[in-house]
């Protein structure tokens, strides 16, 4: 049964925003690990906050491996999901700040739907009260002295090829370096999803993330892939 969209961001549930947890940051460079909750301690910048989440999260080199989130599954669907380039912070389920090509960026988990905040994007994709529903296929925007490329598609996929996929978005966000991913509950293939990846070019500075968003009920995988390059 599909259930109303969800008044912040995503399949987290009015009650579980109670239960976020704090990120506690410090000026500086990317070290460290991502932590449980501790009061009166200030984690490093990869401090991932999220309640429950453990050392055990902590994969070879530093890499974090999927999460747990501390909200049930919400029965949302992939056409709920909106844009918006103009969003200060939403309640969050888990966050990671990484040094990517020596900017930081900030990874939002909003349960089916995610922020990347980096220099002057402030990028969300999430279910938004009163905006309007679907992603651009492709978007091309000036801000700053940056160049901003955003693209987003659709699949619709028969069970095992489903079940192929997730497994390679989880796959994928655990071998990467800079990542953040997270699981529901009671639904391992109801996935969130972000890779960051730094350019090989050493001419130019230029970024660029993936996203996916899991829907087990409907068979559907949103992907989305972002640039930023400096002009």
């Amino acid at each position: 049964m599909r259930m109303p969209p969800p008044q912040k961001g995503g399949r987290s549930s009015q009650g579980a925003k109670s239960a976020l947890s704090r990120c506690f940051r410090t000026p500086g460079r990317t070290s460290g690990h991502p932590t449980t909750r501790v009061p009166a301690v200030r984690a490093p910048r990869v401090a991932c906050a999220i309640l429950g989440a453990a050392h055990s999260n902590i994969g070879p080199g530093g890499r974090v491996r999927a999460l747990s989130l501390p909200a049930p599954y919400l029965d949302t669907a992939a056409d709920q999901l909106c844009f918006s380039l103009d969003l200060t912070e939403r309640p969050s389920l888990a966050e990671r700040e990484v040094l990517v090509g020596g900017m930081s960026v900030r990874m939002r988990l909003l349960g089916a739907s995610h922020q990347v905040f980096v220099g002057p994007v402030r990028e969300t994709v999430a279910c938004l009260p009163g905006a309007d529903r679907g992603l651009p296929a492709r978007l091309t925007r000036q801000q700053a002295d940056w160049t901003y490329g955003f693209s987003a598609t659709t699949a619709r996929l028969d069970p095992l090829e489903f079940s192929s996929q997730v497994a390679g978005i989880l796959g994928r966000a655990a071998e990467a370096e800079h990542s953040l991913c997270g699981v529901f509950p009671g639904s391992p293939e109801a996935v969130t999803a972000v890779v960051v990846e730094a350019s090989e070019e050493a001419c130019r500075t230029r970024l660029s993330w993936r996203t996916w968003h899991t829907y087990p009920q409907d068979g559907q995988i949103v992907s989305t892939h972002t640039t930023l390059e400096a002009r």
